[in-house]
């Protein structure tokens, strides 16, 4: 289990007034994004009496090639994922989706931006973020 820092940038101020769950899968496109490029790695998200959780599916990613940015409303999750084929002769078959990726998910404005907590366990990379006031 890895425990990820989460990275803060400067201007942080022009939050929108979206405060929906399903703001948080939004999902808003970088400023140059060539698809053939890049995958999506697919996420879920679950609120709780106290938080709203994001799970995104990075398996054989590695920690080192994990950025989290908080900036405005949003959280961006970018990385990118390497083949180990030091000793590979000829692939067969290559499905798993390499190279980089980038998802970006809208806030909800009852996250305390303090208090977020990022996990990677198992392949799976765990975002927690409790609601403002909030003791659980």
């Amino acid at each position: 289990m890895y425990f990820l820092k989460v990275r803060l940038e400067k201007g942080q101020g022009g939050r929108t007034k979206k405060s929906t769950v399903m703001g948080l899968l939004e999902y808003k496109s970088p400023f140059l994004m060539v698809e053939d490029d890049l995958w999506v790695p697919e996420s879920d998200l679950y609120e709780t009496e106290g938080s709203y959780v994001l799970k995104i599916n990075v398996a054989g990613v590695k920690k080192n090639h994990l950025d989290l940015t908080l900036y405005g409303d949003s959280l961006r999750i970018s990385g990118k994922r390497v083949l180990d084929d030091e000793e590979v002769l000829k692939y067969h078959k290559l499905e798993m989706r390499q190279g980089p990726f980038e998802r970006r998910f809208r806030l909800p404005e009852d996250i305390d931006r303090d208090s977020i907590e990022a996990v990677l366990s198992d392949g799976i990379l765990t975002v927690k973020m409790k609601k403002r006031g909030s003791n659980k």
